[in-house]
């Protein structure tokens, strides 16, 4: 049996779909597990209609705030082997939980992660905008996805005895950002997980939801101190915190930043105030020297190099230095005393752009040793610019293999 656990709290306008979409699954043996918190609209009367007419549907009084402590209440009450989180204004794929259960089975994983689709609506009508994180997940690694992607509980499908046997529970103080607190614990405590590029979860993106209204922004941001010392906490007592230490920084730093930048109307003096009150917690916490928020790049080479400056900075407290489109041998003989001022704390390099130069080249071995030369001006430059910075180069291209197997090296001569 399938255990399904929808938090209820004013939200009559999307219930009827919200309920309708888990007892008409294709899939038969579920529970839904509806935990109904102080509700002002019709809410209630909705679920005691369903329950009236289906004996799978089960009411429970809400006793802790917020949906972190529905989801708790859903792990006690549950009599199932499998468990799925559903909110209650969204709603399921008819095939949504067997397609869950087979990917579970055929893959004789813990946990499966899907594709979803985004829903909303306008003056125009309803649009549907799928988003996948399965080929990264697959591609790269789940670590991608931990550190960069949405760490929602409604993507994945689980065994029950993942959460019992690992004494997993949401921080049930946090009416926000609960998922952010579990989403890689759960994933590092499963044996084996799996990722399917099914969308079967329609998510819909309301101007007016909890996680978007101006007033609850910046208690957002204020959560992430608290899930710092969490996720901390709950790796470290596991001792799985060692090697999933560096993800849990990055994960910190880029969902702090979001939701930095959602703190409508903050002058960049309180901006920088609050970036570096989170970035002193998270060194802190995590001891480290330095993060994203006190980084300043310079990104040498392709697009992709410099989207990845982006997620490594904070622009709107250091400009960043960007260089694309343009050679080694054009960037030393030009020597732009622009570029040697920047002082950066980090240099990445992909070189990407030197394939271009191959297309005229007659002699291969005197390219090569003219190129040699150039980078170690270059290098020598580099060095002159950022006496104390960390010069990182990406090897093969910035390919998914090398994402994947390589490592970033320090830039050499070589």
């Amino acid at each position: 049996m399938v255990s399904v656990v929808v938090p209820v709290l004013n939200a009559e306008k999307y219930l009827d779909q919200c309920i309708s979409s888990i007892l008409e699954q294709s899939y038969k043996d579920i529970e839904l597990l509806l935990f109904v918190g102080k509700c002002t609209d019709n809410s209630i009367s909705i679920c005691e209609s369903y329950k009236e007419k289906d004996d799978r549907v089960f009411i429970y009084e809400q006793n802790k705030v917020g949906p972190a402590g529905a989801r708790n209440q859903g792990l006690d009450h549950a009599n199932g082997d499998y468990i799925y989180f559903c909110d209650a204004d969204d709603y399921l794929h008819k095939d949504c939980i067997s397609t869950f259960l087979k990917a579970l089975e055929d893959n004789k994983a813990d946990i499966v992660e899907s594709d979803v689709i985004f829903v909303t609506e306008d003056r125009d009508g309803i649009h549907y905008d799928p988003y996948g994180s399965s080929f990264w997940a697959n591609e790269i690694g789940h670590e991608y996805v931990e550190r960069f992607g949405s760490p929602v509980v409604w993507k994945f499908f689980s065994k029950k005895s993942l959460w019992d046997d690992n004494k997993l529970r949401f921080p049930d103080n946090l009416r926000s950002m609960d998922d952010l607190s579990m989403y890689s614990l759960v994933f590092s405590v499963a044996k084996k997980a799996a990722f399917i590029s099914n969308k079967l979860y329609y998510y819909r993106l309301l101007s007016g939801s909890l996680s978007r209204t101006k007033e609850k922004q910046r208690s957002r941001f204020e959560n992430m101190f608290y899930i710092c010392d969490f996720v901390f906490s709950e790796f470290s007592k596991r001792s799985i915190y060692k090697e999933n230490r560096l993800k849990l920084v990055s994960q910190m730093e880029h969902h702090g930043r979001l939701c930095l930048d959602s703190i409508h109307e903050t002058s960049d003096v309180e901006y920088r105030e609050l970036a570096q009150k989170l970035s002193d917690h998270i060194k802190d916490v995590f001891q480290i020297n330095t993060t994203i928020f006190e980084t300043k790049v310079f990104a040498f080479g392709s697009s992709l190099i410099q989207e990845m400056a982006q997620r490594l900075s904070l622009p709107r407290i250091i400009q960043n230095v960007a260089v694309k489109s343009v050679s080694i041998k054009r960037f030393v003989s030009d020597n732009n005393s622009y570029y040697m001022n920047s002082e950066p704390t980090l240099v990445l390099i992909d070189l990407l752009g030197e394939m271009n130069n191959l297309a005229d080249v007659e002699d291969l071995n005197e390219h090569i040793v003219s190129w040699r030369n150039n980078c170690q001006t270059f290098f020598n430059m580099l060095k002159k610019m950022a006496p104390n910075a960390k010069i990182v180069i990406i090897k093969n291209f910035l390919s998914l293999v090398s994402i994947k197997t390589g490592n970033a090296e320090v830039f050499d001569n070589h």
